[in-house]
């Protein structure tokens, strides 16, 4: 909140109230000044000096400035290294997963060596379906249809997965019942 003083009564004012002290208090009164940077403004001007100068700013002057580059110095002269540490992180968050993963799947009785590999749309996905018992739900199936083909690096295939994995579920090979999709037998 704004405050000013009137420079005829001396009177401190909200800036809501300075109309209404014209009218009626002090009817020669032209110049107000902002109490916390001290800029005088003459006659309706107060009313765009929406913001002001904090204390902070008001009482450490030139000492702030200073300190605000320094600081904006030191944020870009770390950016760099900031970003080197996000990649880093991010490889070893990658690495801890998949650690994880081949932990479980040992644990589970399987062995890593023996995962699925991108065989095409079809072949993979009876592959998962065998695995799980036939049958899982529809969205679990594209979920690792899609990180297979990621793993196979098949950019192209990436982009229109929705699209291709939906004309596959149509197959004889597959039946869709109630968001769930088993492998019919043949």
């Amino acid at each position: 909140m704004v405050y000013f003083t009137c420079n005829v009564c001396g009177e401190s004012l909200k800036k809501k109230q300075v109309n209404k002290h014209c009218e009626t208090k002090c009817k020669n009164a032209w110049y107000f000044t902002c109490i916390d940077c001290g800029k005088v403004f003459e006659g309706y001007e107060f009313d765009k000096h929406t913001s002001c100068l904090t204390e902070t700013q008001k009482y450490a002057g030139n000492y702030l400035k200073k300190k605000e580059e320094q600081k904006e110095q030191k944020e870009q002269k770390e950016q760099p290294s900031e970003e080197k540490v996000t990649q880093d992180s991010k490889e070893t968050i990658l690495q801890k997963r998949k650690n994880s993963e081949e932990k479980a799947a040992e644990e589970n009785g399987k062995d890593s060596s023996s995962e699925i590999k991108w065989v095409g749309w079809k072949k993979t996905m009876k592959m998962l379906l065998k695995e799980n018992e036939g049958q899982m739900k529809v969205k679990t199936l594209f979920k690792k249809c899609k990180k297979l083909l990621k793993k196979a690096n098949k950019e192209k295939e990436i982009k229109k997965a929705k699209e291709t994995f939906e004309k596959r579920i149509k197959s004889s090979k597959f039946s869709v019942n109630n968001k769930m999709i088993k492998l019919t037998q043949k």
